[in-house]
């Protein structure tokens, strides 16, 4: 009769015990979850974080490496659909704007990528080849961003050394079947063109300020040359028009224009119109540098020659390579093009594109 109580006391003390315990193991399994949960959106946030450090790499890379402008757009969209991030992309010449969004949490985040224009054949290559593997699903995009970075960081093939003697070679082979140069001429177009590519490889890299007046002082500096050289003995010797175009040759705006029609092509309007209007201002530069350099000369000699063709004389190293024999020079040409652009030796011309070259000069020489 009197263990009653006690009994029940006992019961009520178990009972909350019991519910104390069930409250902790709660709490752990709430807590438990909240961390999942944390863990799970770092995770999810790590990993589009990445995503968009991809996307800003590859685009650096592709603009860096001269990638084909009016497509730059069309491989960003791709990439980030594969990678299923919610991208816009916008194009400027030298700038491509990228705005990330996120319909989940409302948020946009724009970032601006600026690169030089330039080109590297090869390494363009490999930049290629791992935007394909992305898009075909075949690496990750931490892989994807550690080989980018290793393309990067890679120096290119051929030393800026030997690149410079390859300008002066590329001058040479092209003024017989472009610019009328004999055989005499090619000695000096060689130097010339070694000129122009010390201003370009070494003193423009090393100085920002001297790199927006390089090609006004690469025309100036080529054009007092040229015309010095073809005042010599009247001009009989050497050809002052074909040493000045020769010279330059690798400077002209050709793959500028080349970007800025298909860009135009593409529907591109901006980007292509500020691309055509930039290449005919640089074309008038480059021609505002050959007048002041062939006008300099002209007041420091009274008789100075400015001939825009060049003559022939009696002895062979006077006279011009004939049309039969163009394409002797049109294959060198080719190569130290390639050569100076960082090609691969399976990008440089084969079986195929020798053809065209033989077509092309069949047809501008042979059938006219």
């Amino acid at each position: 009769m009197f263990a009653a109580p006690a009994s029940a006391k006992d019961m009520s003390e178990a009972v909350s015990e019991k519910l104390k315990a069930e409250k902790e193991k709660s709490k752990k399994r709430s807590k438990s979850k909240q961390k999942a949960e944390e863990y799970r959106i770092t995770v999810h946030i790590a990993e589009i974080i990445s995503r968009h450090q991809y996307l800003i790499k590859l685009c650096h890379a592709l603009m860096m490496y001269g990638a084909p402008t009016h497509r730059l757009e069309n491989y960003m969209r791709m990439s980030s659909r594969v990678l299923g991030i919610e991208g816009q992309f916008m194009y400027l010449p030298g700038t491509m704007i990228i705005s990330f969004d996120d319909s989940n949490t409302h948020t946009t985040e724009v970032r601006i990528v600026r690169s030089p224009q330039g080109l590297d054949l090869g390494r363009l290559r490999d930049v290629h080849e791992i935007y394909k593997e992305v898009v075909h699903d075949l690496i990750g995009v931490d892989e994807a961003t550690t080989r980018l970075n290793e393309v990067l960081n890679r120096k290119g093939k051929f030393p800026t050394w030997l690149r410079l003697i390859l300008f002066g070679v590329a001058s040479a082979t092209v003024a017989p079947f472009g610019f009328e140069g004999r055989y005499i001429d090619l000695p000096i177009c060689f130097v010339l063109g070694c000129l122009v590519g010390f201003l370009q490889l070494y003193l423009a890299p090393s100085n920002e300020l001297y790199a927006n007046v390089f090609e006004i002082t690469a025309a100036v500096a080529t054009s007092f040359m040229s015309r010095v050289f073809g005042s010599i003995n009247g001009g009989n010797l050497f050809c002052f028009s074909a040493l000045a175009q020769s010279s330059i040759a690798l400077i002209l705006p050709g793959y500028m224009v080349l970007c800025a029609s298909l860009e135009l092509q593409s529907h591109q309007m901006i980007s292509g119109s500020v691309r055509m209007v930039y290449a005919l201002i640089y074309s008038l530069f480059l021609g505002y540098g050959i007048t002041i350099g062939s006008v300099i000369y002209g007041y420091i000699d009274e008789n100075a020659v400015s001939s825009v063709h060049c003559s022939t004389g009696s002895e062979w190293y006077l006279h011009r390579p004939g049309q039969d024999f163009y394409i002797l020079f049109v294959f060198p040409f080719t190569i130290c093009l390639c050569a100076i652009n960082q090609a691969k030796w399976r990008q440089t011309p084969g079986k195929s594109t020798t053809q065209r070259l033989v077509a092309t000069y069949l047809t501008n020489f042979r059938f006219q």
